[in-house]
């Protein structure tokens, strides 16, 4: 809710958006009818009452923040795609990748800089192969959302949104008020 007011206050917005204490406050609000759209993770959403929602067909993804398509909502485009057919420019793509990282990169295992080529190799292999594990899969009966992206795909994600030039960096400052 905070991003969505601070980005309100820097942007003429037409739309009337009323502010909720919490997503269990948003959610009831959609039952109701007074909310029509609303940003939130895929973890968060495939909780209920999302995940009933999604498999009545009451609510449906209209576009998804991650550079490639979930297979839980194929027909909602990416972010990505909609700038590349609207052709925009390369400011505003940089600055959505920083925006979106977060939710792309999710909640990685993370280790210290400089740790040697050897190591961090080792690491990433157990852990992709913990993921073909039997007993690690069972974790899917679970209902569990386990989705793999290396750690090659993870750094260079977070290489894109920290490497920026400073004409975003201004951006970024100017919209959440750093």
């Amino acid at each position: 809710m905070v991003y969505e007011q601070k980005c309100r206050k820097k942007v003429a917005d037409p739309f009337e958006c009323p502010s909720y204490p919490g997503n269990r406050d948003v959610e009831i609000a959609i039952e109701r009818g007074e909310v029509h759209c609303y940003a939130i993770t895929k973890g968060a959403f495939l909780r209920e009452p999302g995940r009933s929602w999604l498999k009545k067909g009451f609510v449906r993804a209209l576009v998804q923040g991650a550079p490639k398509r979930d297979p839980l909502f194929p027909e909602a485009p990416t972010v990505y795609e909609l700038m590349d057919k609207h052709r925009t420019a390369d400011p505003i793509k940089r600055f959505a990748a920083v925006l979106l990282s977060p939710g792309a990169i999710g909640r990685p295992l993370i280790a210290p800089p400089n740790l040697p080529a050897d190591r961090l190799k080792m690491l990433r292999d157990a852990y992709a192969k913990m993921l073909s594990d039997p007993e690690f899969l069972t974790a899917k009966k679970r209902d569990w959302d386990v989705e793999y992206i290396s750690g090659q795909d993870l750094e260079a994600m977070a290489k894109k949104a920290v490497v920026q030039p400073p004409d975003t960096v201004e951006r970024l400052k100017k919209i959440l008020g750093g």
